[in-house]
């Protein structure tokens, strides 16, 4: 069982990608090839329970810094 983060948005709709389905999904691209850009939309602040949201969305931002930075030319993958 995978256990899932409530995200708030504007407009919820059920059968939502949970995070740990998104972050492999992160990390599957950047080992396609280059990421070069990402978009966190949806994100209601007013609604958001513990800021639980705002901190997801982070962590996946930093993710994406570290595996862009990761695969950048001339990086040191040791």
């Amino acid at each position: 069982m995978i256990s899932s983060r409530r995200l708030e948005t504007a407009a919820p709709a059920p059968g939502g990608v949970p995070y740990p389905q998104l972050h492999e999904l992160i990390l599957g691209l950047a080992a396609k090839g280059r990421l070069v850009g990402m978009d966190i939309v949806e994100i209601t602040p007013s609604r958001d329970l513990n800021e639980i949201t705002c901190i997801t969305a982070g962590q996946l931002i930093l993710n994406f810094i570290g595996l862009t930075a990761r695969n950048l030319p001339g990086a040191n993958n040791s």
